[in-house]
């Protein structure tokens, strides 16, 4: 008896590290989307093997780009999806008109990580 009057008086079990807001965060939202701008950009190369465990994130960022809406700020940008069956892992190949070269390597990031990368190195290609 003694051990459950201890155990009733100990703090409850903490169900998850982060907060609810943080896992927010992970998400992609509304002004998040309008900041995209291609215009900048020459080329987008995505590869990824579908037989590999983390391929999430690029596949999500691969859909989003691909919609007309995003594509249109840029039509000169060409897209290529590589699929490969050699269990690589997944990265984008994002060409700048200035000659420069961005490989992100998504297999442990989310696709808000993909995003918000792609969308600092236009940027600053931008004001270059």
């Amino acid at each position: 008896m003694v051990g459950i009057q201890k155990a009733r008086k100990l703090l409850p079990i903490i169900k998850y590290f982060r907060s609810p807001l943080a896992l927010n965060d992970l998400t992609i939202n509304r002004s998040l989307l309008e900041q995209i701008n291609l215009k900048p950009v020459k080329s987008i190369e995505f590869s990824f093997s579908p037989f590999f465990s983390h391929t999430y994130s690029i596949r999500q960022v691969c859909a989003l780009l691909y919609r007309p809406r995003w594509r249109s700020s840029n039509d000169n940008c060409t897209l290529k999806v590589n699929v490969l069956s050699d269990k690589s892992q997944p990265q984008i190949q994002v060409t700048f008109s200035n000659g420069s070269v961005l490989v992100i390597k998504t297999a442990n990031l989310t696709d808000r990580e993909v995003l918000e990368f792609i969308m600092i190195e236009c940027s600053r290609n931008l004001q270059t």
